[in-house]
């Protein structure tokens, strides 16, 4: 009770209590300290044990790898949570999702990815992506993947695609950079626009 470092604690408090000696540990996340372990002794003034300042120290560090622990376990549940609507939006979206990796290589596809080129996502996955492109656009297709693997979203723009079945159809596509478990990949975005150009066409012969 004679410390200044508790001086403040002492009229409401120690006094009241009756507590003569204390002994406390700092519980230290991340080089901080965040909280602190404290024993109290009241009545005499007491001498503290070496095994009992070992024990203080040890619970100490107990709570603060319990802290991180919990804080892990945070993290790990949001990274889970978000990674679950990721992949709703992913699977159920009107347009043709699909991600590539830096090479071209196809990781996987949505439902409307199937349906726009009439393959099955086990087939697309694995497969280069410039098999969907015919070869008068494949040096457009190849500028597109060099701004990706630079980081940069590219479009909208338009492209043909080759479907499963051999026909072509006209294609507006976007492309953005992104990470999933720490690993760069491209988030393509793609929709049928061959009705739409046409329809456009037929407008512009009326006037």
């Amino acid at each position: 009770i004679n410390d200044l470092r508790t001086s403040e604690l002492l009229k409401d408090y120690l006094i009241p209590l009756n507590i003569t000696s204390i002994l406390d540990a700092g519980i230290i996340v991340d080089g901080e300290v965040v909280g602190i372990l404290c024993l109290e002794h009241t009545n005499s003034i007491r001498s503290w044990h070496g095994d009992e300042e070992a024990f203080v120290t040890t619970m100490a560090s107990f709570l603060a790898q319990s802290l991180i622990n919990f804080a892990r376990i945070q993290t790990e549940e949001a990274l889970a949570e978000s990674e679950e609507k990721f992949r709703i939006t992913f699977e159920y979206a009107p347009d043709a999702f699909y991600i590539n990796d830096l090479n071209g290589i196809m990781v996987d596809g949505n439902l409307a990815a199937e349906r726009l080129s009439g393959y099955k996502r086990e087939e697309m996955i694995g497969k280069p992506f410039a098999r969907l492109v015919p070869e008068n656009e494949m040096t457009k297709a190849m500028q597109i993947l060099s701004e990706n693997n630079n980081g940069k979203p590219t479009g909208p723009h338009e492209i043909t695609m080759r479907k499963k079945d051999g026909t072509q159809i006209l294609i507006e596509s976007s492309t953005f950079p992104i990470k999933l478990k720490g690993k760069p990949l491209v988030l393509g975005i793609s929709r049928d626009i061959t009705k739409r150009k046409q329809d456009e066409s037929e407008l512009r012969k009326l006037y």
